[in-house]
């Protein structure tokens, strides 16, 4: 080979040399370049996954809000029941007395103590028509008049301990006793008197049509607590309050468990559920009141008689969901009933049932909550 021949050798070999480089290079960032940037078409797709994603996260239903809602309970109702107005049916509460009908539809359910260790109930309900029995009745007490009155409800009882009954004549009432009303109540003739005197929701009507009662509910109507906003949950700012016992009496227990599942504190007394008569099913409520009271003892040539003396109000707890706060009441002499919070604002509840049971105000350790 000459000279000229090898030199040009050299150049071709030093050129094949130089591009075998160059395309090994180019190769190497080709390889570092996929493997830390994706493509476009790989970051569309990283994109789409991602939204796929959050469009199959789990979405929580939206809240409807019913067209009618229940004065009493604040829940979803049929239109004549909001503004239907309340009655309210005194029951008797011993173990003799058991089962009492109609207490499941009870909006809400107030209990007071009265002579021998014993208890009354008084039921409030604005859907009643239907109710086929309800009882057993019997006789109230001026403070449960009151009460009642609280909320605009038409009473119905057999007597009361006063014997004039001149406290409760203001009032919308259908006494059995002292009005003398055999029609709108019956006997349940397998049951022992005084715990046999029954009525029903169409008796009840047509008592009221009868005395040609207001039926609807007074428009300044007002409960003694406001209700959180529709689908929300309020909750008690103290302690825990899975039980919570009432001892009326050594033989007089009343208990209250919360259900977490249901949301409701389920009542027993006497070792034993309380079980409505109509449902077969216990009764239990959304909100539990106790509220501590001043009571005033009547003596007279029959015997003694105790009611409650409501006027100074006083200091309660309110139960909910499986908690509970210290609150304060009072009642005005229209007989509004009102609690509040311990800073004094309007109390804010839950919707649903609310159990109101007065304690003396003496016997505060007789109220036990865990």
């Amino acid at each position: 080979m000459t000279h000229t021949k090898q030199k040009v050798a050299i150049r071709i070999a030093a050129a094949i040399t130089m591009i075998l480089a160059m395309l090994v290079s180019v190769s190497f960032a080709g390889c570092q370049m996929t493997s830390l940037l994706p493509t476009n078409n790989e970051q569309q797709s990283s994109t789409t996954t991602v939204e796929q994603l959050a469009d199959d996260q789990p979405k929580p239903d939206p809240i409807i809000i019913p067209d009618y809602l229940s004065p009493l309970t604040g829940l979803g109702c049929l239109e004549e029941i909001q503004t239907n107005r309340p009655i309210s049916i005194t029951i008797g509460n011993t173990a003799n007395a058991l089962p009492q009908f109609g207490l499941s539809n009870a909006g809400i359910l107030v209990e007071i103590p009265v002579e021998g260790g014993i208890s009354r109930l008084m039921m409030i309900t604005n859907d009643y028509a239907d109710l086929e029995k309800i009882g057993s009745v019997r006789s109230t007490r001026p403070a449960l008049a009151q009460i009642a009155n609280s909320f605009d409800a038409i009473q119905l009882y057999a007597g009361t301990s006063d014997e004039e009954a001149s406290t409760l004549l203001p009032y919308d009432t259908l006494d059995y006793i002292t009005q003398n009303l055999p029609t709108i109540y019956y006997r349940d003739t397998s049951r022992n008197a005084p715990h046999n005197l029954m009525t029903t929701g169409a008796l009840a009507l047509a008592g009221i049509q009868s005395f040609q009662y207001r039926t609807s509910l007074n428009s300044n109507f007002a409960l003694p607590f406001s209700f959180v906003a529709y689908g929300e949950n309020a909750t008690p700012s103290g302690a825990s309050a899975l039980t919570a016992q009432i001892s009326y009496s050594s033989s007089h227990l009343i208990t209250f468990t919360y259900d977490s599942e249901m949301g409701q504190y389920m009542r027993s007394q006497f070792s034993e559920p309380q079980i409505d008569g109509n449902t077969k099913s216990q009764i239990a409520f959304e909100n539990v009141f106790i509220l501590f009271t001043n009571t005033t003892t009547h003596e007279s040539a029959s015997g003694s008689t105790m009611d409650l003396s409501l006027s100074k109000g006083g200091s309660g707890v309110w139960c909910s969901n499986g908690t509970r706060q210290t609150i304060k009441w009072t009642i005005d002499a229209d007989d509004h009933l009102a609690f509040f919070d311990e800073d004094g604002n309007a109390l804010i509840c839950n919707r649903g049932t609310s159990y109101i049971g007065f304690v003396k105000a003496t016997q505060t350790n007789s109220v036990e909550i865990q």
